[in-house]
C-alpha cells in the first residue's frame, strides 16, 4: 500500500548557450541541459543518483560569476543564469582533467570488455586528447576477482563512485566501498571479504553503471560492435522491466540497460541481468505439446492453440471460471477477464490472493476505509510516495526493481517506510518502523 502525493513545483528561468529554458526550481544545470537536448560530456553522473561531483568533466562555465567554471551536475540552474558549455576555457579545463586520468589508465582499449561503449574513451577522442605531457611510470595492480560473475581492474578505474552509489541508494545492500585515498584510492568488497559473503544480491548494477571498463562481466567476451540488439520486456516477473537484449550469431551474449526508458528506467536486478542463460539452456521447451490418447508430442503452434480452443469450447457459461496468478501484470490480469466475460461468457473470475495480503487488504480497509491500491502505477513508487505499508516476504527478492524506488524515496523525498515482515533484509532496516512478526506466524 502507498499513499502519493503531488505539489506544484515553482519554475525557473535560465539560458545555456544562448537558449532560453526553463524547469523546476532544484534542477542541475546538468539535467537541464540534457531536457533541452544539450549534452554535457560527464563521468560521474547517473540517473537517478545523488549528484557527485568528482570527475570534473562536467564543467561549464557561468558567465558573470568569479571563478567562472564550476560542475554543472552539482550545481542548480537559478533565475536569469547565463551558462555556457563549450567556451574555449571549458573545453581547455576538461582536456587537463582529461589528461589527468590518463596518467595511469591502462590503455589496453583494443582488449578491454567496455571499448566502444567507454565514456572516458569517447571523451578522449572527442577533446582531442593525442598524447599526454605528464609521463612517469604508471602505477598497475593486478585483476581482482570480486565473485563468479564480477572482475575489477583498477587500473581502468577513475574512482566516480557510480558502483558504491547504486549499490546503496537503489539497491540498497551496500555490498561494495571506496577505500583508502590518493593514489590508493580503490573500489573493494564490504569490509574486504569476497563478494559473494556480503549482502550482494548479484544484480550487476555495478557492472552497468561503470563508465569504463574497471568493473567487468567475468563471462563476457565480446565487443559492442560484434552485437545486435533487441529492446524487451522482462517476463521473470510482473514489473515488466525494459531490456536490451545483446545477441551474436543468433546465441544472446549480455543483457544491457536503456537508461530512463521503461517502468525500471534501466536499473535491473539479478534474474533481469543474468536470467537470459535460460534462452539457451538444454532442457529448454522449443515447440509446444499437446497430450493425446497416446501420450505427449510436439506440434506446431497453430495447431497447439486449435486444440486449446476446442477443448475451452466445451465450458461456456457458468461451467468456465478463471483464477489470476498474484503475479500478472495489471495488463494481463485485464485480458484475462475480458477473455472470460466476452469469449467464455462468464463472471467466474477471481485473483488468487496470499493470506498475507488478504489480511492486508481488510486491515487497511478496516482502519483507513480504503482499498489497498492494487493498481498504482509503478511510476509512482519512485515519484510520489508519501508513504508505504510493505507487508510479507523479502521485496528485493520478490520484486527487486520495485524495492529500488523504495529505496529511491526514501533518500530524495524522505518517505516513511513500515515493514511488516519476518525475513531481515536491507528496507527493513532503513524505514521507520520493523514489525518482526513471531516465529511461526504469518505477517499480518
Amino acid at each position: 500500500m502507498v499513499t502519493t502525493a503531488r505539489t506544484e513545483q515553482k519554475m525557473v528561468t535560465g539560458s545555456i548557450n544562448g537558449a532560453e529554458i526553463t524547469v523546476p526550481a532544484g534542477t542541475f544545470i546538468l539535467e537541464a541541459a540534457r531536457l533541452n537536448g544539450i549534452e554535457i560530456p560527464n563521468l560521474c553522473y547517473q540517473p537517478l543518483l545523488r549528484p557527485w561531483g568528482s570527475c570534473r568533466i562536467c564543467t561549464v562555465q557561468i558567465l558573470g560569476k568569479r571563478g567562472g567554471l564550476i560542475e554543472s551536475c552539482t550545481t542548480p540552474l537559478t533565475e536569469g543564469m547565463e551558462v555556457l558549455t563549450h567556451s574555449p576555457e571549458v573545453i581547455q579545463a576538461r582536456q587537463y582533467i582529461l589528461q589527468m586520468y590518463l596518467i595511469d589508465h591502462a590503455l589496453d582499449c583494443p582488449t578491454c570488455d567496455k571499448s566502444g561503449e567507454c565514456y572516458l574513451q569517447d571523451n578522449t577522442y572527442l577533446h582531442n586528447i593525442n598524447a599526454n605531457p605528464y609521463r612517469r611510470p604508471k602505477l598497475a595492480q593486478s585483476y581482482q576477482h570480486f565473485s563468479e560473475t564480477i572482475d575489477y581492474k583498477w587500473d581502468r578505474c577513475i574512482m566516480c563512485n557510480r558502483c558504491t552509489r547504486v549499490c546503496d541508494e537503489m539497491v540498497g545492500v551496500i555490498a561494495i566501498e571506496s577505500a583508502n585515498r590518493g593514489l590508493e584510492a580503490t573500489i573493494t568488497p564490504a569490509f574486504g571479504m569476497d563478494l559473494s559473503d556480503t549482502t550482494c544480491t548479484n544484480c550487476g548494477m555495478c557492472i552497468a553503471v561503470c563508465p569504463v571498463g574497471a568493473l567487468t562481466d567475468r563471462h563476457f567476451g565480446h565487443h559492442p560492435w560484434e552485437l545486435d540488439t533487441t529492446e524487451t520486456i522482462c517476463g521473470h516477473c510482473d514489473v515488466g522491466c525494459t531490456l536490451n537484449v545483446e545477441t551474436n550469431r543468433s546465441l544472446v551474449r549480455r543483457v544491457t540497460h536503456l537508461w530512463e526508458r521503461g517502468v525500471n528506467h534501466g536499473y535491473t536486478c539479478e534474474k533481469g541481468k543474468w536470467g537470459w542463460e535460460q534462452v539457451q539452456h538444454p532442457d529448454r521447451l522449443l515447440y509446444p505439446r499437446v497430450r493425446d490418447g497416446n501420450g505427449v508430442y510436439e506440434t506446431g503452434w497453430t495447431e497447439a492453440i486449435d486444440q486449446a480452443a476446442e477443448s475451452l469450447a466445451h465450458f461456456q457459461g457458468g461451467t468456465f471460471a478463471a483464477l489470476a496468478s498474484p503475479d500478472t501484470t495489471n495488463e494481463e490480469a485485464y485480458q484475462l477477464q475480458l477473455f472470460t466475460r466476452a469469449v467464455m461468457g462468464s463472471n467466474n473470475i477471481d485473483r488468487l490472493l496470499t493470506p498475507a495480503q488478504r489480511a492486508v487488504g481488510a486491515a487497511v480497509q478496516a482502519s483507513l476505509g480504503r482499498d489497498v491500491a492494487n493498481t498504482n502505477n509503478l511510476q509512482e513508487l519512485f515519484t510520489d510516495v508519501k508513504a508505504a505499508l510493505i507487508v510479507g516476504p523479502d521485496l528485493g527478492k520478490t520484486e527487486p526493481v520495485a524495492s529500488y524506488w523504495f529505496y529511491h524515496s526514501k533518500i530524495y523525498r524522505e518517505s516513511k517506510i513500515i515493514v511488516i515482515s519476518q525475513d531481515d533484509y536491507p528496507l527493513c532496516h532503513r524505514g521507520e518502523l520493523w514489525l518482526k512478526p513471531n516465529p511461526g506466524t504469518t505477517p499480518t
